[in-house]
């Protein structure tokens, strides 16, 4: 590629990244949107799980019966998860000082970790002398 699409792209990369050239959501009105999306999909979980208890007790004496305990379970986990997004989103719209303190927390933690990443090496020394090869498999 010509350095000229390169720059454009990555202009077009930063002008979607910086809030004042993208007219960018606030975190407030992003986790608006998320309580949204959060509440349609514990619509459509609870609509999966009552979906798999029918088809439970429709078939009661069939062999495939036990593939409606998997969706019940599929759907019990997804409603566990989408409750607990949705009590954090509830949490971070009514605590907007919190949210920020956990985010900078957590972008904190990100970057601490990324150094000590990137200073590990990455290569594991051996500790001591090797030890004797393994013994031959007999068959």
């Amino acid at each position: 590629m010509s350095r000229r699409i390169i720059s454009l792209q990555i202009l077009a990369a930063a002008s979607a990244l910086l809030p004042s050239t993208a007219s960018a959501m606030t975190l407030v009105q992003f986790f608006g949107f998320l309580n949204v999306f959060v509440g349609l999909f514990l619509t459509l979980a609870l609509i999966l799980y009552g979906a798999a208890v029918i088809i439970y007790a429709t078939r009661f004496g069939c062999p495939n019966r036990m593939e409606s305990l998997d969706l019940i379970e599929w759907g019990l986990t997804i409603l566990f998860i989408l409750i607990v997004v949705l009590g954090i989103v509830q949490y971070f719209q009514s605590h907007p000082a919190n949210m920020m303190y956990i985010i900078g927390a957590i972008v904190f933690l990100l970057i601490v970790g990324l150094i000590i990443y990137a200073y590990s090496g990455g290569e594991k020394k051996p500790v001591g002398p090797p030890g004797p090869p393994p013994p031959p498999i007999r068959r």
